[in-house]
């Protein structure tokens, strides 16, 4: 079904084009649609033609204007290219007149492909740069001390009705805004994450609908989320805020209202209960006394002076990633009576967001408490998470109470009800889905329905883990932005979902935090100690390649530098004889970790596998870091690091490879692996490690799957680059424990923390598989060091038994597809190239034949392989004589 929606969304872009004709369309800045408040004065422009006939952009011109009057007329006031000859159309830099703090700008893109054929102008998009440095906030905040939730109201006059309206709002902990009584936008648990000691991050709102000519009244609702003395050392006990609301009108801009000291504010009725700590986040209190039924007329309630505050030491930043919203909305699949006031409702599946339950009239102070559970076993029971609650005390209102998460979340399938003397019906629940309003950019169907179940189950469980712009390891137990659990699954997660916005906020924390001895953390943002080893902290390395490989996006290559060299610089002082050692314990980060969270009987603590696997994140990374060089230009430590990760392979084949047994290390399916993928592997010793790896899976693990968080990641992208589809396929299609097929037949509706008897039953340890559906069996890989797919290769890895697949994905640069099937000896493929992008389809082994839209065509070498080059539109491809 969602292979058709995207395969609609791309004929429509089609058929918005004109049969004949081409259009400009998927205008973006700094990857955002229509961003208001970007970070920089410098922004970056992307854009997507589509249109059949067309196959390369020859020529683009982008205009900029302070007014979208002046763009129509054609008077680009703030930046005219003029006709640029140039292919490029992905993160353009911006070339014009200086961008001020606060502005508001309109632009719009026309193109030329291939020399003739004109695009006309885009539609106009606007885009604003927030108030960098603060430039046009208060100095102050304000809020209500000794307050896990406050309402904070101001009132101001406009008169008549601005062109446009936006208010910049910088809190400290989470807010809502409310204007003239109506909720602003869609957006919850706003703002994003950050290092809240370091970063606090402003969003901007454009508030025009919502005002009126002359008296109005903006509420913010705000809750203390992350900003705790437990967390970042908060230093107000209550959230915090402060905003700037502006007019403009024909490229000038002016304050119509702030947040002062003339503000006043009153509790909100939500109480925090737990620490937010690990396995103390708990959930929220919410008196119905104090929660407004409407915001429309806040007139009741014992308001009185805010408090303000000045907070030195933590810098302004603007959010630069898509904010949260309720991404679905569900109803119970099942309630059932555990005695005559206590209920299970069972959601059907575990997600991350809200729990809304309506209740009738109870006495007032009424105490009914929800507890949660993530899972619910075979026989019915339900085990409920560890200190995860909410309490509702009942208002003693006619008319009852509805309560609903507002300043947390939950992660579960189930809510247990207590204190509920009647049983709850289905109309009165709704489970709302929280995610990051990021795009669904990817498809994957096939023959084999195990297949379609297990990436389906990976796909859903990365949406619930990504919110707030940052990624968590499980959303109730810990919610930690772990360093290793980001590193195994953001291949996989950037080829399913367009977040570059999300990594490029998530590594601000990582660049944000400083330790006294230089090293990098496991995670980001730090709150606690947490373990991990090397290969978490290579995330600072190999998320900004890939963010660079899969959306064009140079950003963090440039801004994560100094950073990479800083883990390097850390790990060099644990290096002896040219081998990274264990690092030592810290208060920000303990254990050093090689894989973890295997299969029974694979022993991840096993000091020679630990050793020899952080030896291998070290090569990989020199290898990265040449690419990153050579990218950036600098060319001379390209060399160094291609240099120093020869000299590592040798080191590891000669310290850790067992000549009499074949294997290295602990002869683990990682300790395998890895030194085959990083190229440690010498020739002349890669036909007996293959052999030894495999009989050992056939005779040690019986051809399952036998690593664990880091080897997840590893076994699939070394499969993909051996080809090894028949492997990987058999191990999937295992049913018992331990395999992805054994949590589905024992329930799970998301991925777990363990392959067997998880304490969480939605967590990001086991989804670093999911590339393998796209590069594998669906056939869709990048060319090697060309980002943003503009360089496609199409090469189908088919699995014995399986008889066809259909896999999409809508790139930077437009959509891409291929559709394939056997057809006895025949392999059929349906293939879609976008404009400005290059296919190259690789010939199956075997084939006699090959033809193009039914004309035979003559194969053509790429590199080791060879195949068919196709220009940009859609084809078919049929060989035959395939063995």
């Amino acid at each position: 079904m969602k292979h058709i929606a995207i395969l609609f969304l791309s004929t429509a872009m089609l058929l918005g084009c004109g049969r004949n004709s081409l259009c400009v369309e998927g205008l973006s800045v700094d990857a955002l649609s229509e961003p208001l408040g970007i970070n920089t004065a410098t922004p970056r422009f992307s854009w997507k033609t589509a249109g059949e006939g067309a196959k390369v952009q020859t020529s683009y011109q982008v205009q900029v204007a302070s007014d979208p009057g002046l763009l129509k007329s054609g008077k680009a006031d703030i930046w005219d290219s003029g006709l640029v000859e140039s292919p490029e159309s992905v993160m353009v830099p911006y070339g014009g007149k200086k961008l001020e703090p606060l502005g508001l700008y309109w632009w719009r893109v026309r193109t030329v492909c291939d020399g003739t054929a004109e695009a006309g102008w885009s539609k106009p998009s606007r885009f604003s740069v927030g108030p960098l440095d603060g430039t046009g906030l208060p100095e102050y905040y304000i809020g209500l001390e000794g307050e896990s939730s406050s309402l904070v109201r101001g009132s101001f006059k406009v008169k008549g009705k601005p062109q446009t309206a936006l208010l910049s709002v910088n809190s400290l902990g989470y807010h809502e805004i409310y204007i003239n009584g109506k909720r602003v936008g869609e957006a919850v648990l706003s703002p994003a994450v950050s290092q809240l000691d370091k970063t606090s991050l402003c969003v901007t709102y454009d508030v025009t609908p919502y005002l009126s000519n002359g008296s109005n009244e903006i509420v913010f609702w705000l809750g203390k989320g992350w900003y705790k003395s437990t967390t970042f050392k908060a230093a107000f006990n209550g959230p915090l805020v402060r905003a700037a609301l502006y007019a403009y009108d024909r490229g000038r801009h002016e304050l119509l209202a702030r947040t002062d000291e003339s503000w006043e504010a009153r509790p909100g009725g939500y109480t925090d209960l737990g620490t937010w700590r690990p396995w103390n986040f708990v959930g929220e209190r919410i008196d119905a006394s104090m929660v407004p039924v409407s915001m429309d007329g806040l007139d009741s309630g014992s308001w009185k002076k805010v408090s303000t505050v000045k907070i030195e030491g933590i810098r302004l930043n603007q959010q630069m990633c898509e904010p949260n919203r309720i991404f679905e909305k569900i109803a119970p699949k099942e309630i059932i009576a555990l005695d005559d006031t206590t209920w299970v409702v069972d959601m059907g599946k575990a997600f991350t967001g809200w729990f809304s339950l309506s209740v009738p009239k109870m006495p007032v102070g009424h105490k009914i408490t929800v507890n949660y559970s993530d899972y619910r076993n075979a026989d019915g029971t339900v085990k409920p998470n560890v200190n995860e609650r909410d309490e509702y005390i009942c208002s003693g209102s006619e008319r009852g109470d509805v309560f609903c998460n507002k300043f947390h979340h939950h992660a579960y399938q189930c809510a247990v009800i207590s204190g509920l003397s009647r049983a709850p019906e289905a109309s009165e629940i709704e489970g709302l889905r929280i995610s990051g309003d990021y795009r669904d950019v990817s498809s994957f169907e096939c023959s084999d329905k195990d297949l379609n179940d297990i990436h389906n189950l990976i796909k859903t469980t990365v949406r619930n883990l990504a919110f707030s712009g940052y990624m968590v390891d499980c959303p109730h137990i810990e919610r930690m932005g772990y360093g290793g659990d980001g590193h195994a699954s953001t291949l996989s997660f950037q080829t399913m979902y367009d977040v570059s916005g999300l990594y490029y906020n998530w590594l601000q924390s990582w660049i944000d935090f400083e330790a006294p001895d230089g090293g990098i953390p496991h995670n980001a943002p730090v709150v606690t100690r947490n373990g991990g080893g090397p290969f978490w902290c290579e995330y600072v390395v190999k998320a900004p390649w890939l963010t660079w490989m899969n959306y064009g996006d140079p950003r963090l290559l440039e801004e994560c530098w100094p950073l990479m060299h800083k883990f390097l610089a850390y790990a060099e002082k644990y290096t002896s004889g040219g081998l990274l050692g264990q690092w030592p314990e810290t208060d920000y980060r303990h254990w050093y970790l090689g894989d973890w969270l295997a299969p029974k009987g694979v022993d991840v603590k096993d000091p020679e596998s630990v050793t020899l696997i952080a030896n291998c994140v070290m090569s990989d990374t020199f290898g990265t870091m040449a690419k990153i060089s050579a990218k950036l230009g600098r060319s001379d430590e390209a060399r160094e690091f291609e240099v120093r990760k020869k000299e590592l392979n040798e080191l590891i084949t000669k310290t850790f490879y067992h000549a009499e047994e074949g294997f290295y290390g602990s002869g683990s399916q990682l300790d395998m692996v890895y030194p085959l993928l990083v190229g440690a592997v010498p020739d002349e010793l890669r036909e007996k490690v293959l052999s030894t790896f495999f009989e050992r899976c056939r005779d040690e693990y019986n051809a399952h799957i036998a690593v664990g968080l880091v080897g997840v990641a590893i076994l699939s992208e070394w499969a993909v680059e051996a080809g090894e589809t028949d492997f990987m396929y058999g191990m999937l299609k295992k049913e018992d424990y331990p395999g992805y097929l054994y949590m589905l037949r024992s329930g799970a509706t998301a991925t777990w923390e363990n392959w067997d008897t998880p304490r969480s039953h939605i967590h990001n340890c086991f989804n670093g598989i999911a590339s393998w559906f796209y590069q594998g069996p669906g056939g869709i890989r990048q060319e090697e060091n060309v980002p943003a797919y503009r360089s496609v290769i199409f090469d189908p890895q088919i699995p014995e038994g399986l008889t066809w697949a259909k896999t999409s994905i809508d790139t930077p640069y437009g959509f891409t597809s291929l559709d394939w099937k056997k057809d006895g000896q025949s392999l059929v493929m349906d293939v879609r190239v976008p404009v400005g992008a290059r296919g190259f389809v690789v010939a199956p082994e075997g084939s006699t034949e090959a033809s193009v839209d039914g004309e035979k065509v003559s194969l053509v070498r790429n590199g080791s392989s060879l195949g068919i080059r196709l220009g940009a539109g859609s084809r078919k491809v049929v060989f035959t004589g395939v063995s």
